[in-house]
């Protein structure tokens, strides 16, 4: 287990670790439904800008729900999004279709995935594929069965069952049927994503212990990568000063 001391070294890190085959892997940090979520600008845009500035041949790949397809206000915002994407990503943020958000079928969005990809990069090209959370990383599982020239990273920014718990205010123990299900389900993919992953990234060593020690997972296969602000960005220095 490793930590790093800047988020360029730490991203070229994990890339490296997983890109051993002699032609250099095309990257594609994969998400589903965040693309206009406020942490999407830092801790997506901004780090993958960093690693494309490295020569990494980077992309991001966004599942979009149908709403922001086809609402103006929606498709206004996700121009936004688009427009003040840093420099180094220009041209390579990809938007890919997912269901309405009232329907949750991401094993159904994997299949379009690997279609993508097969498109993007032909059937032989190695693809690390840097996901957001562990139903993406699961979606590209997936796509690993068929295309195994593909590298899953699990980009683990928190603990999704215990976040939902949290955010109920309830306990495993005292939280009704139909939340214990979806606790469930969230667990299961995150024990299938910390298992089967090339690569685990975590945001503290507390993070790692707890996956170490609930999934199985050996500590070596984890990177360290806080979330931490870029102090030297405009917009960070614009709002220090507004505050």
């Amino acid at each position: 287990m490793e930590e790093c001391d800047t988020l360029q070294t730490c991203d070229s890190q994990v890339l490296s670790a997983v890109n051993t085959d002699e032609e250099q892997a095309r990257v594609v940090y994969l998400v589903r439904r965040e693309g206009l979520s406020a942490v999407f600008k830092s801790q997506v845009l901004g780090r993958m800008s960093k690693v494309a500035e490295l020569g990494y041949p980077v992309e991001v790949a966004v599942f979009k729900p149908l709403g922001q397809w086809i609402r103006p206000a929606l498709r206004h915002q996700w121009q936004e999004v688009i427009r003040s994407a840093p420099a180094a990503l220009a041209g390579r943020v990809k938007s890919l279709p997912s269901f309405p958000s009232r329907i949750d079928w991401p094993e159904a969005e994997a299949h379009y995935l690997k279609w993508w990809l097969r498109m993007r990069f032909g059937r032989s090209q190695p693809v690390i594929l840097q996901c957001r959370n562990a139903t993406t990383s699961g979606m590209a599982l997936q796509v690993k069965r068929s295309l195994p020239q593909v590298k899953v990273i699990y980009d683990c920014r928190g603990i999704e069952s215990e976040e939902l718990l949290y955010m109920q205010g309830a306990s495993y123990t005292n939280a009704s049927e139909n939340l214990r299900q979806t606790v469930d389900w969230f667990d299961n993919q995150q024990r299938t994503a910390a298992r089967n992953a090339d690569g685990i990234v975590c945001v503290s060593h507390a993070m790692v212990e707890y996956i170490s020690a609930k999934y199985g997972v050996l500590a070596d296969k984890c990177l360290v990568m806080p979330c931490c602000p870029d102090v030297r960005s405009e917009e960070h220095t614009s709002e220090l000063q507004s505050r």
